[in-house]
């Protein structure tokens, strides 16, 4: 089975067009889905007349690559969620984040008391 990858660079996408690069390290969650549909959708259209009926075009991966200086794990906040990052390293395990309390106030039910 093949495997079809389109490697983007930030550094174009932001000289084609700014905003949408800014949008996608803002909202990467929302707009990756809609890039490799649009790369399937294009793959699709290069293979009109060459292909059965009824064949679906494969899923496109989109790799995005960028220049930009990366990101210590350590220094990742808040503010980096949801969002796009450079991170320099192997990963070796992949989870969902999990929030850890670091205080908490428990409330009677029946008296109200804390």
């Amino acid at each position: 089975m093949h495997e079809y990858r389109l490697e983007v660079n930030l550094d174009d996408l932001m000289t084609f067009n700014p905003k949408l690069n800014d949008a996608l390290r803002e909202k990467p969650a929302e707009l990756m889905p809609i890039f490799e549909r649009a790369a399937r959708d294009v793959y699709a259209s290069m293979l009109v007349g060459r292909r059965e009926e009824g064949d679906t075009p494969p899923d496109v991966q989109v790799i995005v690559t960028s220049t930009c200086n990366p990101v210590g794990m350590r220094d990742l906040a808040a503010k980096d969620y949801s969002k796009l990052v450079h991170i320099q390293g192997i990963v070796i395990s992949a989870s969902k984040p999990r929030v850890k309390a670091t205080m908490i106030t428990l409330q009677c039910k029946s008296c109200k008391k804390l």
